[in-house]
């Protein structure tokens, strides 16, 4: 009449009441974590592609605005001035001055869907014809 270890150490489940309990508790917390970290990954990419095209548009609304700016530039002087440039995905106002005879200094502010606004600050070379030499 030996017992062996293994029925010392872990009783018969059929005898005991409520011992399932542990085991489907145990199971339903790890199905409910990995389906929770499921959803939580899958909602932080939506959010980073989102943030990711955001930022692709403001990008994009810079350039656009420089290349416009240099293309039809207007008249430069030593006081600021402004002007606005709208697209259909947002908003740019730049404010430009004047540096020396050959540098502007253009500070630009994009706007998209009509809530996010970026700052962007850069400095452009320019030629000037004088006519006086």
């Amino acid at each position: 009449m030996s017992k062996f270890l293994h029925t010392i150490l872990l009783p018969s489940i059929k005898n005991d009441h409520g011992v399932i309990f542990p085991y489907f508790f145990l199971y339903l917390v790890i199905i409910s974590t990995v389906l929770t970290a499921g959803f939580l990954h899958v909602h932080y990419q939506a959010e980073q592609l989102d943030w990711s095209q955001k930022q692709l548009t403001i990008q994009n609304l810079i350039q656009t605005t420089l290349y416009e700016f240099k293309h039809n530039m207007p008249t430069i002087r030593t006081d600021s001035q402004s002007i606005t440039y709208n697209y259909e995905t947002g908003q740019v106002e730049v404010e430009y001055v004047a540096i020396n005879d050959t540098l502007i200094d253009l500070h630009m502010i994009v706007t998209i869907e009509n809530e996010i606004n970026y700052e962007h600050m850069t400095k452009i070379v320019y030629n000037v014809d004088n006519d006086s030499s």
